[in-house]
Protein backbone atom coordinates (compact mmCIF):
# COMPACT_ATOMS: atom_id res chain seq x y z
CA UNK A 1 0.00 0.00 0.00
CA UNK A 2 2.81 2.40 0.86
CA UNK A 3 4.53 1.72 -2.48
CA UNK A 4 1.27 2.25 -4.37
CA UNK A 5 0.68 5.54 -2.51
CA UNK A 6 4.25 6.67 -3.25
CA UNK A 7 3.80 5.89 -6.96
CA UNK A 8 0.47 7.78 -6.96
CA UNK A 9 2.05 10.79 -5.23
CA UNK A 10 4.99 10.78 -7.66
CA UNK A 11 2.62 10.59 -10.63
CA UNK A 12 0.52 13.47 -9.26
CA UNK A 13 3.61 15.58 -8.69
CA UNK A 14 4.86 14.94 -12.24
CA UNK A 15 1.43 15.78 -13.71
CA UNK A 16 1.31 18.97 -11.67
CA UNK A 17 4.83 20.03 -12.60
CA UNK A 18 4.02 19.44 -16.28
CA UNK A 19 0.88 21.50 -15.88
CA UNK A 20 2.93 24.31 -14.36
CA UNK A 21 5.52 24.05 -17.11
CA UNK A 22 2.82 24.43 -19.77
CA UNK A 23 1.19 27.30 -17.83
CA UNK A 24 -2.26 25.89 -18.51
CA UNK A 25 -5.17 27.85 -17.15
CA UNK A 26 -7.95 26.26 -15.14
CA UNK A 27 -10.51 27.05 -17.85
CA UNK A 28 -8.73 24.62 -20.16
CA UNK A 29 -9.26 21.72 -17.77
CA UNK A 30 -12.95 21.51 -18.50
CA UNK A 31 -15.20 20.88 -15.56
CA UNK A 32 -12.90 18.72 -13.46
CA UNK A 33 -13.92 18.87 -9.82
CA UNK A 34 -12.25 17.43 -6.76
CA UNK A 35 -13.36 16.73 -3.20
CA UNK A 36 -10.45 17.65 -0.91
CA UNK A 37 -11.86 15.71 2.07
CA UNK A 38 -11.21 12.42 0.24
CA UNK A 39 -7.68 13.48 -0.68
CA UNK A 40 -6.92 14.55 2.91
CA UNK A 41 -7.82 11.07 4.17
CA UNK A 42 -5.32 9.50 1.72
CA UNK A 43 -2.62 12.04 2.59
CA UNK A 44 -2.92 11.33 6.31
CA UNK A 45 -2.77 7.57 5.66
CA UNK A 46 0.44 8.17 3.73
CA UNK A 47 1.99 9.92 6.72
CA UNK A 48 1.05 7.14 9.18
CA UNK A 49 4.60 5.72 9.35
CA UNK A 50 5.95 9.19 10.27
CA UNK A 51 3.14 9.81 12.76
CA UNK A 52 3.88 6.53 14.54
CA UNK A 53 7.39 7.75 15.33
CA UNK A 54 6.40 10.81 17.36
CA UNK A 55 3.58 11.97 19.64
CA UNK A 56 1.66 13.81 16.91
CA UNK A 57 -1.97 13.19 16.05
CA UNK A 58 -4.12 14.54 13.24
CA UNK A 59 -7.69 15.74 13.45
CA UNK A 60 -9.91 16.52 10.46
CA UNK A 61 -12.78 18.89 11.17
CA UNK A 62 -15.28 18.99 8.33
CA UNK A 63 -17.42 22.08 8.97
CA UNK A 64 -18.81 22.08 5.45
CA UNK A 65 -18.77 20.12 2.20
CA UNK A 66 -16.15 21.41 -0.21
CA UNK A 67 -15.65 20.79 -3.90
CA UNK A 68 -12.88 22.48 -5.90
CA UNK A 69 -12.63 23.22 -9.63
CA UNK A 70 -9.20 21.71 -10.23
CA UNK A 71 -7.60 18.37 -11.07
CA UNK A 72 -7.16 15.95 -8.20
CA UNK A 73 -3.40 15.88 -8.79
CA UNK A 74 -3.10 19.65 -8.23
CA UNK A 75 -5.19 19.64 -5.05
CA UNK A 76 -3.27 16.62 -3.79
CA UNK A 77 0.16 18.20 -4.34
CA UNK A 78 -0.88 21.41 -2.57
CA UNK A 79 -2.49 19.66 0.41
CA UNK A 80 0.33 17.08 0.69
CA UNK A 81 2.84 19.89 1.00
CA UNK A 82 0.82 21.81 3.59
CA UNK A 83 -0.10 18.77 5.71
CA UNK A 84 3.36 17.23 5.29
CA UNK A 85 5.06 20.41 6.52
CA UNK A 86 2.72 20.63 9.50
CA UNK A 87 3.52 17.04 10.48
CA UNK A 88 7.25 17.46 9.79
CA UNK A 89 7.64 20.59 11.92
CA UNK A 90 5.43 19.47 14.83
CA UNK A 91 7.53 17.52 17.34
CA UNK A 92 4.47 16.78 19.48
CA UNK A 93 0.84 17.83 19.58
CA UNK A 94 -2.03 17.99 17.13
CA UNK A 95 -2.21 18.90 13.44
CA UNK A 96 -5.75 20.05 12.66
CA UNK A 97 -7.15 20.19 9.15
CA UNK A 98 -10.30 22.30 9.05
CA UNK A 99 -12.52 22.13 5.98
CA UNK A 100 -14.92 25.02 5.47
CA UNK A 101 -17.21 26.06 2.62
CA UNK A 102 -14.48 27.76 0.54
CA UNK A 103 -11.26 27.00 2.39
CA UNK A 104 -9.01 24.54 4.17
CA UNK A 105 -6.89 25.49 7.17
CA UNK A 106 -3.96 23.39 8.34
CA UNK A 107 -3.16 24.34 11.93
CA UNK A 108 -0.15 22.88 13.70
CA UNK A 109 1.49 23.05 17.11
CA UNK A 110 4.98 22.97 15.65
CA UNK A 111 8.08 25.06 15.99
CA UNK A 112 6.69 27.93 13.93
CA UNK A 113 8.80 30.71 12.45
CA UNK A 114 9.57 34.32 13.29
CA UNK A 115 7.40 37.07 11.83
CA UNK A 116 10.26 38.08 9.50
CA UNK A 117 10.55 34.52 8.12
CA UNK A 118 6.86 34.24 7.10
CA UNK A 119 7.24 35.92 3.65
CA UNK A 120 10.37 33.85 2.91
CA UNK A 121 8.51 30.53 3.26
CA UNK A 122 7.33 30.71 -0.36
CA UNK A 123 10.81 31.39 -1.77
CA UNK A 124 12.51 28.59 -3.70
CA UNK A 125 15.08 26.69 -1.69
CA UNK A 126 14.25 28.51 1.57
CA UNK A 127 14.13 26.05 4.46
CA UNK A 128 13.31 26.61 8.10
CA UNK A 129 16.11 25.31 10.32
CA UNK A 130 18.41 24.68 7.34
CA UNK A 131 20.90 22.59 9.25
CA UNK A 132 18.40 20.06 10.58
CA UNK A 133 15.60 19.83 8.02
CA UNK A 134 15.64 17.57 4.99
CA UNK A 135 14.17 18.57 1.68
CA UNK A 136 14.82 20.85 -1.25
CA UNK A 137 12.88 23.87 -0.06
CA UNK A 138 10.71 24.00 -3.19
CA UNK A 139 7.46 22.56 -1.81
CA UNK A 140 5.87 25.85 -0.78
CA UNK A 141 7.23 27.60 -3.89
CA UNK A 142 5.31 25.04 -5.99
CA UNK A 143 2.23 25.52 -3.77
CA UNK A 144 2.43 29.31 -4.24
CA UNK A 145 2.76 28.93 -8.02
CA UNK A 146 -0.25 26.57 -8.18
CA UNK A 147 -2.28 29.02 -6.09
CA UNK A 148 -1.42 31.80 -8.54
CA UNK A 149 -2.34 29.59 -11.49
CA UNK A 150 -5.74 28.66 -10.03
CA UNK A 151 -6.42 32.04 -8.44
CA UNK A 152 -6.46 30.60 -4.92
CA UNK A 153 -5.35 32.59 -1.92
CA UNK A 154 -2.87 31.18 0.58
CA UNK A 155 -2.12 32.81 3.93
CA UNK A 156 0.30 31.71 6.63
CA UNK A 157 0.10 33.20 10.09
CA UNK A 158 1.75 32.47 13.42
CA UNK A 159 -0.53 30.92 16.02
CA UNK A 160 -0.90 32.63 19.37
CA UNK A 161 0.91 29.93 21.34
CA UNK A 162 2.97 27.81 18.96
CA UNK A 163 3.06 26.71 15.34
CA UNK A 164 1.48 28.04 12.19
CA UNK A 165 -1.91 28.19 10.51
CA UNK A 166 -2.05 27.96 6.73
CA UNK A 167 -5.35 28.84 5.09
CA UNK A 168 -6.00 27.93 1.48
CA UNK A 169 -9.03 29.79 0.08
CA UNK A 170 -10.49 28.50 -3.18
CA UNK A 171 -12.01 30.79 -5.79
CA UNK A 172 -15.23 29.11 -6.96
Amino acid sequence: NRIERAVKQSTELIETLLLLAREERKEEHGLERTQPALIIKDIIEGFEPTLRLKPVTTEVIENDWLQVKAPESVVSVVLSNLIGNAIKYTPEGIVKIIIDKNSITVLDEGIGVSESELPKLFERHYRVGKSTSKGSGIGLAIVKRLCELYNWQIDIIRNQDTGLSVTLTFNH
